[in-house]
């Protein structure tokens, strides 16, 4: 080895470097990659353009022997390598069939338009504008952003187009690692699309599949004579705030004929009404009509004591160990921190309405198994707390592999003492809210505007709160606890 080429690389780099070689059977190229200070690091970081200019004066042969083992190595490494252009991503026809003759383009994009198009996008790049750098929150805005517009365009994401687009991302954002965008095998993107993909055939089982269908029958609404011009004005007309709303209600019975006589699914009703996913204010107008008599979130204080109170005596709770919770609040603690108050009192009531169902269950392995419902069930299927948003994600991702049916839940980041952000789970979307009780109550809101079946393991809580809370009894099966803790708090103001 000459002494140029033992500056360039250390011992050990050199070594590594020649076994590697040797298992693509091209150690003859050994000294030209030294010659070009190419460590192994480097090979990782090679661009198209580096590996023509490196393989330019070699024999065909010799250049496609490396370049397939180069490839596939940085496939293996979770570095892919792929030729770089700066033309739009191509959707394929097939997303097996990529590579073929018959590929066609169905729709041409590329990551910053995506961004630009979309309002969080937009708050992602200004945000990078302004700091030069991501956050968490950040990232995983751009993935969910990325999969969900190949969902709308019924593009299939394949694991091509996902390099792609994270190539992309790191042109757009020089301060970002590939390693934040890659899961151990697969890009977060590809992962994000294909979840995507099982949920729109798993998830919000409607309650016309279920026993307890019997919502929509109650319910009709006539539609206004010009429903469909008023439809028109909503729709494309530019509006303000105030008249968006106006024409919204102006329009609430037509709408609400088409959600509960036409559609069949969420799916169908957000396609016809996808305005209900830009502001959770539109489902609290539409419920407020559809059930003029419910009792109201403001009032719910006095309820929340009564509840509260109960609880805090329940020698139930004292077997569970989990009395501990209620004491350290008191009465007055309610009109210093309602939310505080009220999850925490919640948390608890599972413990009084705890489920008693079956159901068989897949296990992570894809074994079938009967099992029964426990309590920690019913909260999460209710409430998920995590410490980060990637954690909220990763728990929908684990939902979504284990085949279950997610309906709306509560996520939030921090803890039953302190939970400091909060969202909805809805379609595939989490949808932040202010605090936990808005949360809570569009949540139901969205049950029944939407007509979805409660989460099995917690359907006893979620009727107790329709009896309780929301005072719309008439709409939902009996249960034996609720009807026996209706009456228990009835008695309490005897």
């Amino acid at each position: 080895m000459s002494e140029t080429n033992s500056e360039t690389l250390s011992c050990g780099e050199e070594d590594a470097l020649k076994n590697l070689l040797i298992s693509w059977g091209i150690e003859d190229k050994l000294d030209i990659l030294i010659r070009e200070h190419i460590s192994i690091d480097i090979l990782k970081i090679l661009t198209e353009e580096h590996v023509k200019e490196l393989t330019q004066n070699w024999r065909i042969g010799d250049k496609a022997q490396f370049i397939h083992h180069f490839t596939k190595w940085r496939h293996d490494i979770n570095h892919p390598f792929w030729a770089e252009c700066s033309s739009p991503l191509v959707f394929p026809k097939k997303a097996d069939s990529c590579n073929s003759s018959d590929t066609e383009e169905v729709d041409n994009v590329n990551m910053l338009e995506i961004l630009q198009s979309n309002k969080n996008g937009e708050r992602v790049l200004q945000f990078y504008e302004k700091n030069k750098f991501l956050t968490d929150e950040l990232r995983v805005f751009i993935i969910n952003i990325a999969a969900q517009h190949f969902a709308r365009k019924d593009a299939p994401m394949t694991l091509q187009a996902s390099y792609k687009l994270e190539t992309q991302i790191l042109s757009l954002f020089p301060t970002e690692k590939l390693e934040f965008y890659r899961t151990e095998r697969r890009g977060k993107i590809y992962v994000k699309s294909q979840n995507l993909k099982k949920q729109s055939k798993q998830i919000f089982m409607l309650e016309n599949e279920s026993p307890t269908a019997s919502k929509k029958a109650k319910i009709t609404f006539v539609p206004e004579e010009n429903g469909e011009d008023l439809v028109q004005v909503l729709k494309y007309d530019k509006l303000s705030a105030e008249e968006f709303e106006t024409k919204w209600i102006s329009c609430a019975n037509y709408r609400l004929n088409q959600v509960l006589n036409e559609c069949s699914s969420l799916r169908e009703i957000l396609k016809k009404w996808p305005e209900y996913k830009s502001h959770y204010k539109l489902i609290d107008i539409d419920f407020s009509i559809m059930h003029k008599s419910h009792n109201k979130m403001l009032n719910w204080d006095q309820k929340i004591l009564k509840l509260f109170n109960f609880l805090k005596k329940s020698k139930q709770l004292k077997c569970h160990g989990e009395s501990t919770i209620l004491e350290s609040l008191q009465d007055e603690d309610l009109e210093n921190d309602r939310g505080t108050f009220a999850v925490k009192t919640l948390w608890i009531l599972h413990y009084v309405l705890f489920p008693t169902g079956r159901q068989v269950r897949k296990t992570i392995l894809g074994k079938k198994e009967i099992s029964r419902y426990t309590i920690k069930d019913s909260q999460k299927t209710f409430l998920f707390l995590g410490t980060i948003l990637q954690e909220l994600h990763d728990h929908i991702d684990f939902l979504l592999k284990m085949k279950e049916h997610i309906q709306p839940f509560i996520l939030g980041i921090g803890s039953l003492d302190d939970t400091h952000e909060i969202f909805v789970y809805f379609d595939g979307d989490l949808i932040r809210f202010p605090n936990f009780l808005r949360s809570l109550d569009i949540c139901f809101e969205m049950f029944h505007l939407f007509i979805l079946q409660y989460p099995t393991a917690s359907e006893t809580f979620w009727i107790f709160l329709e009896n309780y809370f929301f005072e719309i009894s008439s709409c939902s099966k009996k249960k034996s606890k609720v009807s026996i803790l209706l009456d228990d708090l009835e008695k309490q103001t005897e």
